[in-house]
């Protein structure tokens, strides 16, 4: 018998009434202390971004349901302020053609992960990136998905990388003491420094595109605590390619690096050491709030799934003369 089979797990449903995910996940592991969220209580103080050991899976918990950090802060994230912006949006465009644009956004989004994927791992395998500026915008799917701007934004930062910069890419990483995993986009050294990187698209509808405006890690919403997270688990995991490569070396820095679509210069929103270590604080609030829901909220009798959907009465809603911001 496998060990998916072996372990407890919990059906949930987290996002908008406008729109869903559901995941498989484990229910509370046996270890972890819990406190009530509503309570003044530090949660899981036993666990540090920057551990003095690494951990391996326990038995039978071997990784296969941990939640994602997606799922993580998709289920413990305050709604409102995204509730809003999606109702703005169903409003004008009907609910068909929100679903519509929200897999247009994520079908580009793949892209552009995607495509820089591919440069760095040139540049890492080849030393160099080889082709040209006009070749990269000109290849079929930075033209399909209309990203042709952000990768324009991120090429003059991608060229001042050398091969040994690059340490990891696109990997998988499980952090088994608080039991969730998460792909992050790249560890790149940075001024000779490891530095767990996160890009980010900034579109031109978006307040954060305004010229001039100098962003920082509290201007990105969850970016920040998400890096916290995957560094978390990059320093904790006794597998993985950065131990490979780096052995007892931990990740002590972070970066959002932020391609914008108007044409202006990419930006690098840098976390140091205080900065991760206060923001995987908040993170280990978002992991103690979503298991103790599971462990203390039975599913739903009809479909088997514990729900954090944000469903406000629409009566409360303002009027549409305030306009959401766009996130």
């Amino acid at each position: 018998m496998s060990n998916r089979s072996t372990v407890p797990s919990a059906l949930v449903k987290y996002g908008t009434v406008f729109m869903q995910t559901t995941a498989q996940v484990i229910k509370c592991p046996p270890w972890l202390s819990l406190n009530n969220p509503n309570s003044d209580c530090t949660p899981l103080e036993c666990s540090n971004i920057f551990p003095s050991e690494r951990f391996s899976p326990r038995h039978p918990y071997d990784g296969k349901l941990y939640p994602s950090i997606s799922t993580l802060l998709g289920c413990t994230d305050e709604m409102e302020k995204l509730f809003r912006w999606q109702y703005g949006i169903v409003a004008g465009i009907t609910h068909t053609g929100f679903i519509r644009m929200m897999k247009e956004r994520m079908n580009s989004g793949k892209a552009f992960h995607k495509t820089i994927e591919n440069l760095l791992k040139e540049l890492k395998e080849n030393g160099q990136i080889g082709q040209t500026d006009s070749q990269i915008l000109d290849e079929k799917d930075v033209k399909k998905y209309k990203i042709q701007p952000y990768i324009e934004c991120l090429l003059p930062f991608l060229r001042t990388l050398k091969s040994e910069d690059i340490i990891c890419l696109e990997e998988k990483t499980l952090h088994h003491q608080l039991c969730y995993n998460g792909r992050y986009d790249a560890i790149l050294r940075i001024d000779g420094i490891p530095t767990l990187v996160d890009w980010k698209t900034i579109n031109a509808l978006s307040d954060k595109s305004m010229k001039g405006t100098i962003m920082r890690p509290g201007d990105l919403y969850n970016n920040p605590v998400q890096i916290a997270a995957y560094v978390a688990a990059v320093n904790s995991n006794s597998d993985g390619e950065f131990v490979k490569t780096c052995g007892d070396e931990l990740i002590k820095q972070g970066a959002v690096i932020l391609a914008f679509e108007t044409g202006q210069e990419y930006q690098m929103a840098q976390l140091d050491a205080d900065e991760l270590t206060k923001h995987f604080d908040e993170f280990k609030k978002r992991v103690n709030q979503f298991y103790w829901k599971l462990k203390n909220h039975k599913p739903d009798r009809r479909t088997g799934i514990i729900s954090f959907v944000y469903n406000p009465n629409l009566n409360n809603l303002v009027s549409e003369q305030d306009q959401p911001t766009i996130p």
